[in-house]
């Protein structure tokens, strides 16, 4: 409280007007709190600089175990151990036997005193090798309270309507409340030591113990007592010869930074410290002021407008001012220009066939920053940011266009023409023979057709592949492809005991057409375009079988019909589809054929369709499905990616869209995202996710003395989803998946 002025009968004053409070809550709105409670409370005024520790509670003897009061006692000893004074009230019994902490030795152990200046009946008193080292007043001690109901009603002299005859006391009124303990006498001689270390700021707690015991007034047995211990306080603050000289303020110009540009308003920052107290910081512009920030709870700051003073150049001054009247001055220059130059919009780019990258790093702005990059890419698509990518669906010549502004709203275009080609080979087609050769032997010839990205054949490219199975080694065509975009290759030294060989394509080289494996595709289904079987004359062929319906990771709601389509191909037979097989591993044979509709119980499936030849030999796929809760949707995060943008008043904005897929990669829509900004900025942030599983939260009015912020997924719901936090992650490596730091 205030201090009251002389002649005043309102108010209260303590033992020390000037001394910084920490108030730590330990303790739950029904009173109760638990001995790790009380330790991490401790721990927190410790760690976070309190010289001296009040303990108006305490434990009485025997209520709680050694084992129960252990974090208790070890956080008062790691309090001692960095020089914290530990005051404790003695208790309330009346009787033998110190409360806990008051018991411990390295506490300062306070009981109660009256106005006759004798122990309160109810103070409690040193028994055996217990220390009390001191009284304090602690009965009818005055403080400010709020009125019960009950109390309200006594002072309406119990009425039930005192508004008909007077205006009435009410509950919640503010009042004056008279109270007695030991837990207000200990707060007097905390007081007391906080005035002992304000002059005396490298005093031990053995060297605070020692003042208040060689001063107390004895007012029990002579000597110490285990009633009234060494005495009563009496407030002597000595010169224990370790004063120390107030010290002025420091003071630095955080923003703006020496020899910024600067146009129109402006917020100018300090950073501002005493050993003390700092008062005010007033801040000039060329020797004037325009004006003083005497609040520093949210940094010292004063908005200057520009505009006020010629464009060049101009000194910055911050000016401390702290308890005693010192100041300190630190000073920058900057440059004012409030005549905007336009930027200049400058980019390159590189292709690879439709895929091309973009990079505006050589734009400029000559009198500011560039906030803004926007892209056009001259087939109706468009992007942003100082780099960025664009895939285009057609080869062709396109005119990208780069528009950039600048932080004060200037901007510039660039514009080029971009040549795309979809120039690329492909396997379109593998084919392959089988006959006898002399000495038990037996040969292949496959022959490979190569394509474009329009299926039309390509000549003089060269293939080679090799041997993966019956027999190994590398292999190639002989010439190059003709104009039917084919070629041939030949084996004919096969061992009759090798009842098969296998042929992959490695690579097909042809300048300006690259390869692209991914296209590899064969016409009449005897190979998958890259890799083809074949069988020694004579030999019978497995068939091949394939599930075109449910695909892999499909999920279904319990009862639902599920439709399953497959198809079954072999050398010998042809199209056996009409033979397939369908089984699930929970329900067993499920049908047959090669199209039917059917339901699944619940739970997680592997549904097996296997096709068999006319000479017996079968083949299988499988895929694995999920139905009912077992299809429920796990779900994490697979992007993060920040970005930040300048605003006006020297404040920013930063911004992170997260990108949520599911196990198999694929992007997941109406996704719910939390999270929490920490580092700079305070409070929560989410959003929902559209359909390309994307989403966005931002945090604005950022002060530029913040350098960065840092935004955390803490949670992904939405229904029939589970959010997977272990598997967040993040491929281009500007976050781990769950935390990301925005820089400004």
């Amino acid at each position: 409280m205030e201090r009251p002025s002389p002649a005043s009968y309102e108010g209260m004053v303590g033992a020390c007007w000037h001394c910084k409070i920490m108030p730590v809550r330990m303790i739950n709105a029904e009173g109760d709190a638990f001995s790790s409670d009380a330790a991490e409370a401790i721990y927190y005024a410790v760690d976070n600089g309190a010289r001296v520790i009040n303990a108006s509670w305490g434990i009485a003897p025997g209520v709680a175990t050694p084992a129960e009061l252990e974090p208790i006692r070890d956080a008062i000893l790691y309090a001692a151990a960095n020089d914290v004074v530990f005051v404790a009230a003695a208790g309330n019994s009346g009787t033998q036997g110190l409360y806990f902490p008051a018991s411990m030795p390295e506490t300062i152990a306070v009981g109660s005193s009256n106005w006759k200046d004798v122990r309160s009946d109810f103070s409690s008193y040193a028994l055996g090798t217990e220390v009390l080292d001191v009284m304090a007043p602690g009965e009818l001690i005055w403080s400010s309270g709020v009125l019960s109901a009950y109390d309200a009603w006594v002072m309406n002299n119990w009425l039930l309507f005192p508004e008909l005859w007077w205006e009435p006391y009410r509950p919640g009124d503010d009042t004056y409340v008279g109270a007695d303990g030991t837990s207000f006498a200990a707060p007097l001689v905390s007081g007391y030591v906080g005035l002992i270390l304000s002059r005396n700021p490298c005093a031990t707690v053995a060297d605070v113990r020692g003042t208040l015991r060689n001063n107390a007034v004895d007012i029990g047995t002579p000597g110490y007592d285990a009633e009234t211990g060494f005495g009563r306080i009496r407030m002597v603050v000595p010169d224990l010869g370790c004063e120390t000289q107030d010290s002025p303020p420091t003071v630095t110009v955080s923003y703006p930074q020496e020899g910024a540009t600067l146009a129109g308003l402006v917020e100018v920052a300090a950073v501002a410290d005493d050993d003390n107290e700092v008062t005010q910081v007033e801040f000039l512009v060329d020797g004037v002021s325009i004006g003083v920030d005497s609040d520093g709870t949210d940094g010292w700051a004063q908005s200057w407008a520009t505009t006020d003073v010629a464009d060049g150049s101009h000194g910055v001054t911050a000016t401390a001012t702290d308890s005693v009247g010192q100041t300190a001055s630190d000073s920058i220059s900057v440059q004012v220009d409030n005549v905007n130059d336009p930027p200049t919009a400058s980019f390159s780019y590189s292709c690879t066939l439709l895929d091309c990258s973009f990079d505006a790093s050589a734009s400029s702005d000559p009198d500011g920053t560039l906030s803004n990059y926007d892209w056009t890419f001259g087939d109706g698509n468009t992007g942003s940011g100082v780099t960025t990518a664009h895939s285009y669906a057609a080869g062709g010549t396109y005119s990208a266009q780069l528009t950039v502004t600048d932080n004060r709203g200037a901007t510039d275009t660039s514009v080029r023409d971009i040549v795309v080609t979809d120039a690329r080979a492909h396997v379109g087609d593998l084919d392959v023979i089988s006959g006898d050769e002399p000495r038990n032997r037996w040969g292949v010839t496959v022959t490979i057709s190569v394509h474009d990205a329009d299926h039309q054949p390509l000549a003089n490219a060269a293939v080679s592949g090799s041997w993966t199975a019956g027999i190994t080694g590398d292999a190639s065509c002989a010439t190059l492809t003709d104009a039917a975009g084919r070629c041939t290759l030949v084996r004919n030294d096969i061992k009759s005991n090798v009842s098969s060989v296998t042929f992959r394509v490695g690579a097909v080289s042809l300048a300006g057409y690259p390869y692209h494996p991914a296209d590899n595709h064969d016409p009449d289904g005897d190979s998958d375009g890259t890799t083809i079987t074949a069988a020694q004359p004579g030999a019978n062929e497995s068939p091949v079988t394939t599930i075109g319906s449910p695909t892999d990771g499909a999920a279904f709601a319990a009862g639902e019909n599920i439709s399953f389509i497959g198809s079954a191909t072999d050398p010998e037979d042809g199209d056996i589809s009409a033979s397939l097989v369908w089984a699930s591993d929970l329900d067993g044979p499920i049908g047959t054929g090669s199209s039917f509709s059917s339901t699944l119980s619940e739970g997680i499936h592997a549904v097996t369709a296997t096709a068999t030849d006319s000479a017996g030999e079968s083949g299988s796929d499988s895929v694995t499905v999920s139905v009912g809760d077992a299809a429920a949707v796990v779900v994490h995060v697979a992007d993060l990616d920040g970005s930040s943008t300048q605003l006006v008043r020297a404040r920013w904005s930063a911004s992170v869209t997260i990108g949520v897929r599911d196990t198999i990669g694929q992007a997941v829509a109406n996704a719910n995202v939390t999270g929490s900004w920490s580092a700079g900025a305070r409070g929560s942030g989410g959003c929902t996710t559209d359909a390309s599983g994307l989403c966005a939260t931002s945090k604005g009015n950022i002060k530029s003395s913040v350098p960065s912020v840092t935004f955390t997924v803490e949670g992904i719901t939405g229904t029939g989803i589970t959010y997977d936090a272990a598997a967040n992650s993040d491929p281009d490596g500007d976050s781990d998946g769950t935390t990301i730091i925005v820089n400004q």
